[in-house]
């Protein structure tokens, strides 16, 4: 327990950028674990601040609150939820990776082929989302199925990746440090809090607008609904990279080749201790 500790210590007390220099050569390293909350708090930045300036311009959030998806095709809100999402899709793949190369020596070929393909695909269609949102209803091409499409392949994609992810720590729980275990109960919380929002989300889905909507099952919770859905989906990430002791991003400049090969290279690497 000592050594694991030890190990966290490194990874998670090391700052978000540093640098070193080591035989002729500089070495620039990233801490992707404390990383991943500055981009996940710029991706919440965004996606609130287009919310607050809709009900300051558009709505009348006390008894409409507009959903993430109907915000996203409205005028003057669809770009940066075109580019919020464009973003997080360049985010996630920091995730992605690192869970791969944090799991692959105890990996089935068949896990390893669904947890490389499952992110892919969420990469690929979380920007397809948001771009066919936004001209879904001023096209002339039926977009609408991409664009539900799009949303299914995107949601099973995660829910697989994420259960396969949460299945290997829940597996390894009893090797995790003091500060892990604290991580693990968190992820636990935002796992099931996701499920059971989930299921209320889908009987507003079907009782909103119909003969049985009442204080309960209406528009305005639908919305909230899915606002508190997006928002845990953006903060999960962050928390799955704690347990991916020691991920750095690290960019390396030799000075010691010639002036006709400056040579830069770019790995994901696990530190050592």
């Amino acid at each position: 327990m000592e050594e694991n500790d030890k190990e966290f210590r490194q990874s998670f007390c090391l700052p978000m950028f540093f640098h070193t220099y080591k035989e002729g050569k500089s070495i620039y390293s990233v801490n992707i674990p404390k990383i991943m909350f500055l981009f996940a708090l710029i991706m919440l930045v965004a996606l609130y601040v287009s919310l607050l300036l809709g009900c300051l311009s558009n709505f009348y959030c006390k008894s409409f609150l507009p959903s993430p998806s109907y915000l996203g095709c409205f005028r003057g809100h669809d770009r940066v939820m075109i580019a919020a999402y464009t973003y997080y899709a360049l985010v996630l793949p920091l995730m992605y990776i690192g869970a791969y190369c944090h799991y692959l020596p105890i990996l089935s070929n068949t896990k390893r082929a669904l947890l490389k393909y499952t992110g892919i695909a969420s990469c690929l269609f979380l920007p397809l989302i948001a771009y066919t949102n936004d001209i879904n209803g001023t096209h002339v091409l039926p977009f609408e199925p991409i664009h539900n499409f799009a949303c299914i392949v995107f949601l099973f994609a995660n829910i697989l990746w994420s259960c396969m992810v949460f299945l290997n720590i829940k597996n390894t729980e009893t090797v995790l440090n003091s500060k892990e275990k604290s991580w693990y109960f968190f992820l636990n919380a935002i796992l099931w809090s996701w499920v059971a929002i989930g299921v209320l989300a889908l009987l507003e889905w079907e009782f909103a607008y119909s003969l049985y909507a009442n204080s309960l099952f209406n528009e305005y919770v639908k919305s909230l609904c899915e606002w508190v859905l997006v928002t845990l989906a953006i903060v999960m990430p962050p928390v799955f990279c704690q347990f991916f002791r020691g991920l750095v991003l690290t960019f390396t400049i030799d000075f010691d080749l010639k002036e006709t090969g400056k040579d830069e290279s770019v790995e994901m690497a696990d530190l050592k201790n």
